[in-house]
């Protein structure tokens, strides 16, 4: 069916066949988050569905991450601070609606700031917040340009896949930056442990903190504990 579809249709029109389907799977697949358990595993395949249906290969929130964010939801209850946005914005927004937990998601790229934005207002996440913040040189390293009033002072979980990781310094800024105003027992979550650049930042927080850090799903996802 696929090869008659490829020899009958312009390409142009399935480009846009497949955006649809896309944006239907994602509309009909996040709002089963709303309902999810923290107590149990996040489905594999709806998972999948997810990441299907937001088509942003190379940059897409993978399970690892997405399985972190909700059991680290279970464990804390205050406002949830995002670095960098996409699917996991949406995951994140489906998971707190119930509680209406407060979400505000730092993004450098106008373009991608807007879609996000389109989807979160679509889904009705009026707790979700995604603010667009340059990135800007905070000394021996680049990091977004904000200040800490403007995230809640009782946020007590991070959730960081971003700036890109080829940016001056890495993800090192979150705790010089921001991490003073946090409370103990504050979780931070670090995608892309993978690379040896982002094992790097978590030990450099373990060691501005004292606090305890742990390897998540395989190695994809730091974790440090305040």
């Amino acid at each position: 069916m696929k090869a008659l579809l490829r020899l009958v249709l312009p390409q142009g029109i399935r480009d846009r066949l497949r955006q649809w389907h896309r944006g239907a799977v994602l509309r009909s697949t996040l709002p089963q988050l709303e309902s999810a358990a923290p107590s149990s595993p996040l489905p594999t395949e709806l998972l999948s569905r997810l990441q299907y249906a937001w088509d942003n290969p190379g940059w897409i929130a993978r399970n690892g991450l997405l399985t972190a964010i909700h059991a680290a939801l279970g464990r804390t209850n205050g406002p949830v601070l995002e670095c960098g946005s996409g699917l996991s914005t949406l995951v994140l927004g489906a998971l707190t609606k119930p509680l209406e937990r407060p979400v505000v998601s730092l993004e450098d790229n106008p373009v991608w700031s807007r879609r996000v934005v389109h989807w979160t207002r679509l889904f009705n996440y009026d707790h979700v917040k995604v603010l667009t913040k340059p990135l800007r040189s905070h000394g021996t390293f680049d990091w977004y340009d904000i200040q800490p009033d403007e995230i809640p002072s009782n946020t007590d979980l991070v959730v960081v896949d971003g700036p890109a990781g080829d940016t001056r310094g890495g993800r090192i800024g979150l705790l010089p930056v921001l991490g003073a105003q946090w409370p103990s027992g504050t979780v931070i979550l670090l995608d892309d442990c993978v690379r040896e650049k982002e094992r790097a930042v978590l030990t450099s927080w373990q060691q501005m903190t004292g606090g305890r850090a742990d390897l998540l799903a395989g190695g994809q996802v730091g974790q440090l504990t305040l």
